[in-house]
C-alpha cells in the first residue's frame, strides 16, 4: 500500500509527545497515530527540522534531563528527511519574497511543492500569508 506524503512543521511534531496546554489535541493524536501505529503516512521534513525543533525543546521544556529525553523521542522518529541542492534554496528565496514568509517556514512549503504532497502546519499567520491549498492546518487534519 503507497502511504500518503506530508511535509510536517516542527511544532506539530513537538505536540506528538507534549500535549499538555497544547492546541488541536485530537488532530494531532490522529495524525501521530497514522503515523506511528497504522504506518499509513509518511512524514518529510526539511534540514532545518531539527533545529527549529531543538529550539522549541529548549524554550519548552524544563529541565536538562528532560530536554535531552525529549529531544531524543523526537529526533528517533523515523521522519522522511528531504535534502536541498543549491537550486532549491534560491527557490526558497524567490518563494519567500512572493509570499513575504520567513526563509525557514518557506522550506517546508517548498518541500511539500518539491515533493508533490501538503504541509500540515499550526502556523495560522504563516497561511494568512500563503493562502496556498497546499498547506493545511492541524485543526483541518
Amino acid at each position: 500500500m503507497k502511504k500518503r506524503k506530508y511535509v510536517v512543521d516542527a511544532c506539530v511534531i513537538f505536540k506528538f509527545f507534549l500535549q499538555q496546554g497544547e492546541d488541536y489535541i485530537e488532530q494531532t493524536r490522529a495524525l501521530r497515530k497514522n503515523y506511528l501505529e497504522a504506518g499509513v503516512l509518511e512524514l518529510l521534513v526539511p534540514p532545518l527540522w531539527a533545529y527549529e525543533l531543538g529550539a522549541i525543546v529548549q524554550k519548552r521544556v524544563e529541565g536538562a534531563k528532560e530536554q535531552d529525553e525529549f529531544l531524543k523521542m523526537i529526533l528517533d522518529l523515523r521522519l522522511t528527511k528531504i535534502t536541498f541542492m543549491q537550486s532549491d534554496y534560491r527557490g526558497i528565496l524567490k518563494l519567500s519574497r512572493k509570499f513575504a514568509t520567513s526563509y525557514y517556514d518557506t522550506s517546508y512549503l517548498y518541500a511539500a511543492i518539491m515533493n508533490n504532497c501538503s504541509f500540515i502546519t499550526a502556523d495560522e499567520k504563516f497561511m494568512s500569508k500563503v493562502k496556498s491549498s497546499r498547506v493545511i492546518h492541524i485543526r483541518n487534519y
